[in-house]
């Protein structure tokens, strides 16, 4: 690899050339004991720092999720709140939950409560659909 201080200088003697074939020796392997372990590891932290504030529901299908809970949730629901809007249980004056695992939890918890025999994917998609619509947890 030709340095690229030392390209314009190639033409002239030969000790000049070696010279230069030294330094940019030297220089290429300074860039790999410094620059590129220190750039693989900043690498490697932005990339887990960047996945730890990822959707929480990434797997989830927000359309399947939002016809499952209109099917199997939502009148369970509209009958527990005065006025029959079940989504009201959502609001934040209202919400016992905090956590995205709380979410999946009682997801899961009121799934088994009415018999439906959900698959993971069911219950992440219906998480998800919550979340996105009313919950917004990042955790």
């Amino acid at each position: 690899m030709k340095s690229f201080f030392c390209q314009h200088n190639m033409t002239l003697d030969s000790e000049h050339s070696s010279n230069c074939l030294n330094f940019s020796f030297f220089l290429n392997n300074q860039l790999n004991k410094v620059f590129y372990p220190k750039f693989f590891f900043i690498f490697f932290i932005l990339f887990f720092i960047q996945s730890s504030f990822a959707d929480p529901f990434s797997s989830g299908d927000v359309a399947l999720g939002e016809n499952l809970h209109n099917q199997n949730c939502k009148s369970c629901h509209d009958g527990m709140v005065p006025g029959g809007d079940g989504n009201e249980l959502y609001l934040s004056e209202l919400r016992v939950i905090s956590t995205s695992s709380k979410l999946i939890s009682q997801v899961e918890f009121c799934a088994n409560q009415n018999g439906l025999t959900w698959f993971e994917e069911e219950i992440e998609s219906v998480s998800k659909y919550l979340n996105d619509n009313f919950y917004n947890l990042s955790d």
